[in-house]
């Protein structure tokens, strides 16, 4: 039994079998980083519950924890033509470190539509975060979308999005969710200007 709880029962606990097929991806998905566990071995008699000692771990911190969990994004957006904020929450990649994925945008463009989450690369050495190129999402009512950046007239531009970070928040000088294909190509679904992530 593992329980965040310090006396472990099978109600405050997740069951763990001695199951060798059970994969490390799934077990790996129990834990939350920088997080105390307690964990007890059990058996089921007749008339009772054995268990044996508690005892207890530590996980790791993630060293991207000051930025995961619920924030809000801040920028010009192009839509509202004014200063906007919107909750997104930017969430782990269980199988690389560096990777978050930020969600929460949806179309401003009038249709109604939630857009992918937007894939951010993390490098805290030059405090710097970047938005890959090439994250196209196929969708079928309006034509696939491009996440871009924007150059200094605010145009889109291909290629890697470069931010920086500051102070504890993400700063992009503009991002946008731009349709690539169909009868809406070169129309956003959603564009900021001044992007701050805190």
């Amino acid at each position: 039994m593992i329980s965040q709880e310090a006396e472990p029962t099978t109600e405050n606990s997740t069951i763990m079998t001695a199951d060798k097929a059970e994969s490390t991806a799934s077990i790996k998905a129990t834990f939350n980083p920088g997080t105390t566990y307690y964990v007890c071995a059990y058996a089921l008699t007749a008339n009772r519950l054995v268990t044996s000692d508690v005892k207890s771990f530590t996980t790791d911190s993630h060293p991207l924890d000051a930025f995961i969990g619920k924030k809000t994004l801040t920028g010009e957006s192009y839509y509202e033509e004014t200063l906007n904020s919107i909750q997104v929450t930017l969430s782990s990649d269980e199988n690389d470190e560096s990777v978050l994925y930020l969600s929460g945008l949806a179309s401003e463009a009038g249709v109604s539509l939630v857009l992918e989450r937007v894939k951010l690369v993390f490098d805290l050495d030059n405090n710097t975060v970047v938005i890959p190129d090439g994250q196209i999402v196929q969708e079928s009512n309006y034509g696939a979308y491009r996440y871009v950046g924007l150059d200094n007239q605010g145009a889109p531009v291909t290629g890697d999005i470069v931010g920086r970070i500051e102070n504890g928040a993400i700063h992009f000088d503009g991002l946008a969710a731009l349709i690539v294909q169909g009868g809406n190509s070169g129309l956003p679904h959603w564009l900021y200007y001044d992007i701050t992530v805190q």
